[in-house]
């Protein structure tokens, strides 16, 4: 009894900090998120609203140019950060679900015998939750033979990968308003400024 009770404990205490591990990024993805997606929108609010003397954005060509492609490149490090978060944030719930599902066989022992030690049994079958509606079904012996979750580790191709980030809502969400703002500045900040054409004439010239 003391002995499940212990590694009952240990697991648990392992899945409820994955969970906390989860929950935390999740707060920071979706603050970053916020941020990012407010100064864009100040940005595109500020382009487009009505101004008393209106300013020439046409002397500016080169100016917005540049900084359309830095907005691009900006979006292209936040894409790639938030497929960095993609992987991570599943590897949270697989460490979370693992250990969790462990507990759980072991609570149910608990809950049959106060007094033998728990053992796997082969013919048992539990699920486990590898993220994103990506589930495993293994057997408890299969289970408690593994001593770590099956997380994916990107240098090294370690792992199961994780379902591709276009499938994955909690992923698309994050990125559609920045994605959607930032191309909607650069197309306004270039229709204002003629970038296409004065561009166009510059190549023109050059030949």
């Amino acid at each position: 009894m003391n002995a499940n009770k212990t590694n009952f404990d240990s697991m648990l205490k392992i899945a409820d900090l994955a969970e906390q591990w989860h929950h935390n990024r999740r707060q920071l993805e979706f603050r970053i998120m916020i941020a990012y997606t407010t100064l864009l929108a100040l940005a595109l609010y500020q382009v487009i609203k009505p101004r008393t003397s209106p300013m020439n954005f046409e002397a500016y060509w080169d100016i917005i140019l540049m900084g359309g492609l830095g907005l691009s490149v900006v979006l292209v490090i936040y894409w790639r950060w938030q497929y960095i978060f993609h992987i991570a944030s599943n590897n949270d719930v697989r460490r979370r679900d693992f250990y969790l599902k462990k507990a759980e066989r072991i609570l149910h022992h608990m809950s049959k015998s106060h007094d033998s030690d728990f053992v796997p049994h082969p013919n048992r079958m539990v699920t486990i939750n590898l993220a994103a509606e990506m589930s495993e079904e293994i057997s408890e012996v299969e289970l408690f033979n593994q001593t770590e979750p099956d997380i994916y580790i990107r240098s090294k191709n370690k792992g199961t990968s994780p379902p591709e980030w276009y499938k994955n809502e909690h992923i698309l969400i994050p990125l559609a308003f920045p994605t959607i703002l930032t191309f909607s500045l650069i197309v306004v900040l270039f229709v204002k400024a003629n970038v296409i054409e004065h561009s166009i004439t510059i190549l023109r010239s050059l030949q």
